[in-house]
């Protein structure tokens, strides 16, 4: 069984414009910090449910630098890990992620993202129920251009604990997506988004991923999103084995988001 991100449930970094003395100019602030909290009805990461198909409550903050470094930790409950061996009691309520980066302008309307980020499941006791630890590291580079975004995230360690024949390890694994958002007008945004996750030594575990979600900011701050996603991921591999569930089922996603 695996592990998948509402990327989605990660939103965009805001910098607000600052009004010149003049009010002829807006200048952008050095340094900005930002926070959120929110809930969705499912918590879905890369097309995989990580709360059995179950609500979640999540939270993050960002602390951006108008230089183009920014660092972050973004929180969710989960259930997927107590969910491997819920006869040996496995636990590991909470996602907890890490990342820091460099975000900046290669061209005019070309920008890049280069980062790394820590996925730390706190508590989680799997290595004394007989599993691999499930904390991962991940490096990633994104491209943001006119037409499209693309993001490509390497493993640096087992990814999300998974292993395969004769112990072979998911380090290496891979996810390569694209997106692209649309301004419909009235305050509604609405985001197409392909993934493809590539895990060549855990068979079965490769998959691809697809969703679509429309977003509108109701109040101030207040965001809601309605989205559905799908997978083509193996039945057989992303299932529950605490009620036999589909992790990897279509499913309509709803959340509501507040940003400080």
């Amino acid at each position: 069984m695996m592990k998948s991100k509402w990327i989605n449930c990660k939103w965009p970094i805001l910098l607000m414009a600052v009004a010149s003395m003049n009010a002829a100019n807006a200048a952008e602030p050095e340094t900005a910090l930002t926070y959120n909290v929110g809930v969705v009805n499912n918590y879905l990461y890369r097309g995989i449910s990580q709360t059995r198909g179950e609500p979640a409550v999540q939270g993050g903050l960002d602390y951006a630098h108008s230089s183009g470094f920014y660092v972050g930790a973004w929180a969710s409950s989960i259930k997927w890990i107590e969910d491997v061996q819920p006869a040996n009691r496995a636990n590991g309520p909470t996602e907890l992620d890490l990342y820091a980066g460099y975000k900046f302008d290669l061209a005019p309307g070309l920008g890049m993202d280069l980062g790394y980020l820590r996925y730390e499941y706190l508590g989680n006791n799997a290595t004394s129920v007989g599993l691999t630890n499930p904390n991962t590291d991940e490096i990633y580079l994104g491209m943001n251009t006119p037409l499209f975004n693309v993001k490509f995230s390497y493993a640096t360690s087992n990814l999300f604990g998974q292993t395969g024949n004769a112990g072979a390890s998911a380090t290496g694994a891979t996810y390569t997506e694209f997106s692209r958002e649309f301004d419909l007008g009235s305050g509604y945004k609405l985001t197409p988004h392909a993934g493809m996750t590539s895990i060549s030594k855990v068979t079965d575990a490769s998959y691809n991923d697809y969703s679509l979600t429309l977003a509108k900011e109701i109040n101030p701050g207040l965001v809601l999103s309605v989205g559905y996603s799908a997978t083509n991921a193996i039945r057989t591999y992303y299932v529950s084995n605490f009620n036999q569930k589909y992790l990897g089922d279509q499913a309509a996603v709803v959340g509501l988001k507040y940003n400080f």
